[in-house]
């Protein structure tokens, strides 16, 4: 028994020299840089356009993963989706549903203030875009399924970003969100590889362990904790709350994203980057913690406790 202890030690210690180098380290060290160059230069155009690519990476991949697997499944009838005529084929179709997204995500920048309007019009456009060119009753329900998910899911999210780099001390205030959200990715990757045994969703993410839950969260802390003391964006406990809120937000968006895998039977979201995997794969903890960090901070300027 300790011998067998002593070589999945072993095993997990030459894993993480391995992972040192990694395609994942090279990636990261290309990705990082780009991201924070808008935050630490103020460069709000320039983050506009980064965080308007993310919005079209999310929207390809998620329409991509969903309409795959809506299209394998077979209708009452035994006919394939598509197999059945249709208008509007998927590709042009996908590229439509984009180009809205991005206007819907442009108009939403600039006018947060009009979400509700905006979000309805869109929804009426969607539905009606979709049953006119979609040829059959099918599929047009599976498009409007998959539109509807990629706003919510793809669109909206990433507009806590921009919203909270529009706040005053913005840049530093997201250089904390991406403290806690790839603290909490690395943190938990790497515990949960040395020390995870306890299964936390074998049915949806057999890799994710409490251990590794545990050490997302303790990371998360830490680093975003040092950052918040040497800016002085929060008060300890203020950083504390905020970095285990935004973890487990964390935790629940890669849960999330890996609950749509499964539907999709994929084991990545895409392959644009090596390593990773596609850009949901490295992004899925920024589309749950983000939203909420930015209404905690919104909440918090208005009650004055920052």
């Amino acid at each position: 028994m300790k011998e067998n202890h002593i070589s999945l030690r072993s095993r997990n210690i030459s894993w993480l020299v391995k992972s040192l180098f990694h395609p994942r380290i090279y990636t990261m060290c290309l990705f990082l840089p780009m991201v924070l160059a808008p935050l630490i230069f103020d460069l709000r155009w320039y983050w506009f356009v980064l965080l308007s690519c993310f919005v079209l990476l999310s929207i390809f991949e998620l329409s991509s993963m969903l309409m795959n697997s809506l299209q394998q499944l077979v209708t009452f009838d035994g006919v394939a989706h598509h197999k059945k005529r249709c208008y509007l084929p998927h590709q042009f179709w996908q590229v439509c549903l984009m180009i809205t997204c991005f206007i819907l995500y442009s108009l939403l920048a600039f006018s947060p203030e009009q979400i509700p309007f905006y979000c309805v019009i869109f929804f009426l456009w969607f539905t009606v875009f979709n049953l006119f060119l979609a040829g059959n009753t099918r599929e047009a329900l599976n498009r409007i399924f998959v539109s509807i998910t990629c706003v919510i899911f793809a669109c909206l999210p990433w507009l806590a970003p921009w919203l909270i780099f529009e706040l005053d001390r913005g840049h530093e205030y997201m250089i904390f969100v991406i403290a806690v959200v790839m603290g909490s990715d690395t943190g938990g990757l790497l515990t949960g590889k040395l020390f995870g045994h306890h299964q936390m969703a074998p049915q949806i993410s057999p890799n994710k362990t409490w251990e590794g839950a545990l050490g997302a969260i303790l990371v998360a802390t830490i680093v975003a904790g040092l950052y918040a003391f040497v800016t002085g964006l929060f008060s300890p406990w203020q950083a504390l709350i905020l970095s285990l809120i935004g973890s487990i937000a964390s935790m629940t968006g890669d849960l999330l994203i890996s609950v749509m895998k499964r539907f999709a039977t994929v084991k990545d979201t895409g392959s644009l980057f090596p390593g990773h995997g596609g850009f949901l794969d490295r992004g899925d903890g920024f589309i749950v913690a983000t939203p909420i960090l930015w209404l905690i901070m919104e909440y918090m300027m208005i009650s004055g406790l920052v």
